[in-house]
Parts: structure tokens; C-alpha cells; sequence
């Protein structure tokens, strides 16, 4: 059994309990590699997804340091933020900035709080990523009959600007996969952002094999 919920700008969501004999695997994937470079959120607003200080220092100016741009560069329209991962248990989770406000502070899209280690973070291809994705799930549960996926809007944004849109769509029905872009996404009680996530579904001739096999 696993858990689906969607949650819209009305203050309302859908809760969906399933049940299946067909092999399934839950995934996320990302195409962004930490670095050794981290740093300490030192104070932050978690209701508005504030942080002011990293490092003990004004947020904008020390990020920026970090990242290797200037602070004019976060004023530019143009101007795509570089993510930055915190990693859990051994695993990377995206946190994406949003803007640099005019105190010198930084809002965030996803779940901030004082203390938090972040590691700056680089971009890989996301078209080998995303494939080499479903290859991961098809090693795992065969061949899929149904994907549901969500995937951020930021990721979307990105694969229009980068022309990626068709090789993207391929990938997806090729794989059998429904869904939607999402605005921010949950991957076993942890929120991401710039993720992909989903469940996959095998066929039944799955089940008859390992049946026949045991």
C-alpha cells in the first residue's frame, strides 16, 4: 500500500489509499550532485522561508561568495539561482532559492529552519538523468504498464528553456507516464523541490513469474 496527496491553492487536497498485487516501486530522481562545500543556515524565518544569515553572515552576500556570482547577478531577471541539497540519511534532497529580497536576506521555495546544513550543488543532464532513471525502475520491477508522476514546475521551466521539451515527453511516453507539474514535492515525508517523483507500476506476468519461481 502506498499514500498519493495532492494539495491545491484552495486549501483543500486529495488523499489517495492504494492497494496493488502488482510490483511497484516509489522513486524520486534529480539532476543535481552535491558538493563538498556547505554551509549552516544561522537564522531563518520557517514560516515564510526566510534566511538571513548563513554562516553568521548576511544570507545574499555569503551565498553568493560561495556560489561564485555577485550580488548584481541575483538582481538580473536572467539570473537562475544555482540549488543547493541538504542530505539526509546519505541522500540528497534539492532546496531551491527563490529571490534575493533588498535586506540582504534570501527566500526560499522549500522548508528552511536555523541549523540546517546545506551543500552547494551543480546541474547534470537531465535527459540521461531522467533515463537513466527508468532504467534503475525497470532493473527493479520489469517492465512498467503505468508511471505516475509529478514533477516540479521548476523543472519544467527548465526543460523549455533549454529545448529539452520534446526528448523530455518521449522519455515519458515511452515509460507510460501520467501526471503533472507540481509545485513543491513530497518523497517519503520530505519536501523537495526541482524533483521528480513517482510510482511505477509493473505488469501481472511479474507476479506469475515469481510465483512459478517459488
Amino acid at each position: 500500500m502506498f499514500i498519493v496527496m495532492v494539495t491545491s491553492n484552495t486549501d483543500s487536497a486529495a488523499l489517495v489509499l492504494v492497494n496493488t498485487a502488482l510490483p511497484f516501486k516509489i522513486f524520486k530522481t534529480h539532476h543535481f550532485v552535491s558538493t563538498d562545500e556547505r554551509f549552516v543556515v544561522t537564522e531563518a524565518d520557517p514560516a515564510k522561508r526566510i534566511v538571513k544569515e548563513i554562516n553568521g553572515l548576511p544570507a545574499a552576500t555569503e551565498y553568493a561568495r560561495l556560489v561564485g556570482v555577485t550580488i548584481n547577478e541575483f538582481n538580473s531577471k536572467d539570473f537562475a539561482f544555482p540549488s543547493v541539497v541538504v542530505k539526509i540519511g546519505g541522500t540528497d534532497y534539492v532546496r531551491s532559492l527563490q529571490k534575493a529580497n533588498t535586506d540582504g536576506s534570501l527566500t526560499f521555495y522549500c522548508a528552511i529552519e536555523t541549523g540546517l546544513v546545506l551543500r552547494v550543488a551543480h546541474g547534470v543532464n537531465l535527459v540521461a538523468n531522467l533515463e537513466q532513471t527508468f532504467d534503475a525502475v525497470r532493473t527493479e520491477i520489469g517492465s512498467t504498464q503505468l508511471v505516475l508522476g509529478c514533477d516540479c514546475i521548476l523543472r519544467n521551466l527548465d526543460v523549455s528553456k533549454n529545448g529539452l521539451k520534446d526528448h523530455v515527453m518521449e522519455i515519458f511516453q515511452r515509460n507510460d507516464t501520467i501526471g503533472f507539474s507540481s509545485y513543491g514535492e513530497q518523497f517519503r515525508g520530505i519536501h523537495n523541490n526541482q524533483t521528480f517523483t513517482g510510482c511505477a507500476f509493473g505488469s501481472a506476468s511479474g507476479i506469475e513469474t515469481e510465483m512459478h519461481d517459488d
